[in-house]
């Protein structure tokens, strides 16, 4: 399932979808933490980029598994083949592009940005 919106509109369209069925993927970030991201993302056709929200994680040696420790926006490029991040932030999504995109474009170009939500087929949703 796929749906249509601008940058402005898409944490707000995610928050009604009940997204958390769908399966998740796991990235290695560095020795000690994981992150956790969602199975469906946030594509902008005009950047050619996609945006997961994700949580990290930090291994607990007691316990011998990964607590989490705080959410995060991970940027990649369009192609899901791509498993290397551009850039993560502790933040939502639209904050994170701002900052990513450090004055290339204005507030308003990224709240006017053309958004695509992707939900992976095997999902029932």
């Amino acid at each position: 399932m796929n749906k249509q919106c601008s940058m402005s509109e898409v944490e707000s369209v995610i928050e009604e979808m009940e997204l958390s069925e769908i399966s998740e993927d796991v990235a290695e970030l560095e020795e000690g933490y994981q992150l956790v991201l969602s199975g469906w993302y946030v594509r902008i056709p005009k950047l050619h980029l996609r945006l997961h929200e994700g949580v990290v994680g930090y291994g607990d040696e007691e316990m011998k598994e990964y607590m989490p420790d705080f959410c995060v926006t991970v940027i990649y490029p369009e192609e899901p083949a791509e498993t290397e991040y551009l850039y993560y932030e502790q933040d939502g999504m639209f904050t994170t592009m701002v900052n990513w995109l450090h004055g290339q474009m204005s507030m308003e170009e990224i709240e006017h940005l053309e958004c695509e939500i992707l939900i992976p087929q095997e999902s029932s949703i």
